[in-house]
């Protein structure tokens, strides 16, 4: 029996600002810091590319800090609604099924030269 296989590219996720809920959470070691670590937010979206998927999912991949100067503080804050206080330590959990948008943009990647979808900012829900 032949296995026939046909060529298909990557569909990118397309730019804009879309819905989204925070499904997941993964903390790993950073890639680039091995004395760091890394926390990859998951946002479900209701985006379909064909009517018998479900909805896509995109991901945001921060330095596991809740520094001031942070990317994921802002994040976070808006997520739960409130600043956090000095030392305040911080659930990462209570963000799980949090409501937001995100504004998605296509960039180049500058070592392989493709093409790909980054979420570059997180909204709050309208």
């Amino acid at each position: 029996m032949a296995l026939t296989l046909k060529k298909t590219s990557k569909k990118l996720f397309p730019e804009g600002i879309y819905a989204a809920t925070v499904e997941k959470l993964e903390e790993a070691q950073s890639k680039f810091d091995p004395q760091k670590n890394t926390v990859t937010i998951w946002f479900k979206t209701p985006y379909k590319s064909r009517s018998d998927e479900s909805g896509w999912t995109m991901q945001l991949s921060c330095t596991a800090s809740l520094h001031e100067n942070s990317k994921l503080t802002p994040i976070v804050e808006m997520l739960l609604g409130r600043k956090f206080e000095e030392n305040e330590e911080v659930d990462l959990n209570t963000i799980l099924g949090k409501e937001c948008r995100i504004f998605v943009e296509h960039r180049v990647s500058e070592k392989t030269g493709k093409k790909y979808a980054s979420v570059t900012k997180v909204l709050p829900r309208e």
